[in-house]
């Protein structure tokens, strides 16, 4: 009888573990389908070292970075934007300019100064242009045909920063750090979407601005 009673309790244990994990597995595909419904592949808790960013942009034939100064992005990357625009991949930049209120109170929420925003702005203008210049470089040596680099200046218009990479198909990919001051945006939860629409307005919509 005993042996009974531990086989039924055996059993009884087992269906819990086996329904439970079911379970999990239920959620997550519910989640997984939810965010595809609504544009998103996924989510990565942060914005950088993002592996199918870095994969998509050696791919690409244009990268477009919308960021207050990208200083982060720019630096973390520079090896592969440099190969990007030596192998004829075009670099477009929107960055915020210093003279407003709005990155002043944005840099004061992040415990900075307007000093330490100018700096990086400069800091990231000279990274761009050592890529273009080793680009150029790059390119000469290979016989390559040099792309282009591109930089404006915004106002007030960013809600987050935007990473876009178009290939020579045209197909876009899309990646959105979500802007939670006072954490900067390499510390934000960043979105990869697979409907890429609404990014692209985004995008297109200030740089026709400037």
């Amino acid at each position: 009888m005993e042996w009974l009673l531990q086989t039924i309790l055996s059993a009884v244990i087992s269906s819990v573990i086996v329904v439970s994990f079911l379970s999990i597995i239920v959620n997550k595909m519910q989640l997984s389908l939810e965010l595809r419904l609504n544009g998103i592949k996924r989510i990565h808790p942060y914005g950088k070292n993002v592996k199918s960013l870095e994969k998509t942009m050696k791919k690409s034939r244009t990268i477009k970075v919308l960021g207050f100064s990208a200083l982060g992005f720019i630096h973390t990357n520079r090896k592969i934007l440099t190969a990007h625009v030596a192998n004829g991949g075009d670099l477009e930049f929107l960055l915020a300019s210093s003279e407003t209120d709005f990155v002043k109170d944005a840099f004061e929420m992040e415990g900075r100064s307007k000093d330490d925003f100018s700096l990086s702005i400069k800091q990231s203008l000279t990274l761009i242009s050592a890529i273009e210049h080793d680009a150029i470089k790059l390119s000469e040596n290979k016989n390559n045909k040099c792309g282009k680099i591109e930089v404006k200046r915004y106002q007030t218009e960013i809600r987050n920063q935007l990473i876009l990479c178009i290939d020579a198909d045209q197909y876009i990919s899309a990646w959105m750090s979500v802007l939670i001051p006072p954490l900067p945006a390499v510390e934000c939860s960043m979105i990869e979407y697979s409907n890429v629409d609404d990014c692209v307005s985004y995008y297109n919509t200030i740089w026709s601005r400037y």
